[in-house]
């Protein structure tokens, strides 16, 4: 009987897909809504700190950077 490596799982228990056995286009297309949305909250950011809301500056900018994290791991750069 062929054994299959474990398969690894996200918080939700679904299948975490790596990337590797994605298509270009779906790649693609992920890879430039990570971009816009790491944009977005950057934006978000830099409003609210100009408005001198501090904590919802911070928020925003953890919400880019968890976007610029996930581009970086759609271009293998993690």
């Amino acid at each position: 009987m062929a054994q299959f490596p474990a398969m690894q799982l996200s918080q939700h228990g679904n299948p975490i897909n790596k990337g590797s056995n994605m298509g270009k286009a779906e790649r693609t297309k992920q890879l430039k809504r990570a971009e816009e949305m790491a944009a977005h909250w950057l934006w978000m950011g830099n409003q609210a700190s100009e408005n001198g809301q501090a904590t919802k500056a911070e928020k925003y900018y953890q919400l880019g950077q968890k976007w610029h994290d996930k581009m970086n791991k759609l271009l293998g750069n993690s």
